[in-house]
């Protein structure tokens, strides 16, 4: 499982990750990205996001991000982990810092090294994982697509989404079937724009629909990345190509009928087989 959270963590985006690894879900995967793209690249990825403005784990009330993991997960059995929570408190609430005496303020006021400055002195090491338990695996750093922070609540640029569809756009031909699997591979194992399993609920609400199930879901997805332009955008240059395609086949194909007797495009030929039997054309 994927857990999202804030870029340049400190005390509870340090404490909550080791406490998910630990004793709430081993495999993990924690992510941090800038603080406005938490929330759309939880809701893209189908990831959990903590500590957070409106994240699914967050301050409520008096307790820190920390604090609500604990009590959402039924971990308040465990003293040690109630005696680390108080620790967490008061280095993370800022009206708190002297409420423990291993706290911030409890080292004559010298801030922890987790906020930033001074570590806090203590009588002894304090080791958090067993010396049995296999070290965990290094938490997974944002993914050098990932998008940096942006205006208008893109989840990607949109230039650069832009240039995605048109060349998505240029391989969607052989049906569906080849066209979903150039989506897949372009947004979802290449550029990591959307996780697999977002995908593959995109596609299974595209398939209810009526209609050609490939553009449904090119228009859905560039709706998630980019809202309403977005999901024009990805519509449009979905079938701009073919369409192009076949107007210069159409145009090529009657080119010879310009010579026609009615010197008109627009005009039915006249009543021959075909203008191709009657080439060139009597003037």
């Amino acid at each position: 499982m994927k857990w999202v959270t804030r870029a340049r963590p400190k005390t509870d985006r340090i404490a909550c990750p080791w406490l998910i690894r630990r004793f709430i879900d081993p495999h993990a995967e924690i992510r941090y990205v800038p603080a406005d793209q938490v929330l759309a690249v939880a809701e893209i990825e189908q990831a959990r996001s903590f500590d957070a403005p409106d994240a699914e784990f967050t301050h409520r009330g008096d307790q820190c991000t920390f604090e609500v993991l604990i009590d959402t997960f039924d971990l308040g059995g465990d003293p040690a982990l109630v005696r680390l929570a108080r620790i967490v408190h008061a280095a993370d609430i800022a009206g708190k810092l002297d409420s423990d005496p291993l706290g911030p303020a409890g080292g004559g006021g010298r801030r922890s090294a987790a906020a930033g400055a001074s570590p806090v002195r203590l009588r002894r090491p304090v080791r958090l994982l067993p010396t049995t338990d296999p070290p965990p695996q290094p938490m997974t750093q944002p993914h050098p697509a990932t998008p940096v922070a942006r205006p208008g609540g893109d989840v990607v640029p949109f230039g650069q989404a832009v240039r995605a569809w048109f060349a998505i756009s240029l391989q969607t031909f052989g049906g569906p079937a080849g066209q979903i699997a150039v989506m897949q591979r372009e947004l979802v194992e290449e550029r990591r724009w959307i996780g697999p399993q977002r995908f593959l609920h995109a596609l299974n609400y595209c398939m209810l629909l009526p209609g050609p199930e490939a553009q449904q879901l090119a228009v859905y997805i560039g709706w998630l990345l980019n809202g309403l332009r977005g999901g024009l955008v990805a519509g449009v240059l979905f079938v701009l190509p073919g369409m192009v395609a076949l107007l210069a086949l159409s145009a090529i194909y009657g080119w010879p009928c310009l010579g026609c007797r009615s010197r008109r495009w627009w005009r039915p030929p006249p009543r021959w087989a075909g203008c191709w039997a009657a080439w060139p054309p009597t003037p």
